[in-house]
């Protein structure tokens, strides 16, 4: 460090770390009340798909099978 570096800095605040993005998931009382969030999600989703049942498209009345009408 040299002479002019020292003097722009000096009685200047302390260059502290920065934190990073993943510092405010650190609380612990945060990711308990997320988890809980998540566990009521995934049990409401479980109620949801319990009684589904797999079925075929609606019928629409015609009998296309995919196939396209010819043009004229």
């Amino acid at each position: 460090m040299t002479a002019p570096d020292r003097m722009l800095t000096a009685g200047a605040p302390r260059a502290h770390a920065h934190r990073g993005p993943g510092y405010d998931y650190n609380d612990k009382q945060l990711r308990r009340h997320e988890r809980e969030v998540i566990e009521v999600a995934e049990r409401a989703y479980e109620t949801l798909i319990a009684g589904w049942q797999p079925r075929r498209p609606a019928h629409t009345g015609t009998a296309d099978f995919g196939v396209r009408p010819r043009r004229a």
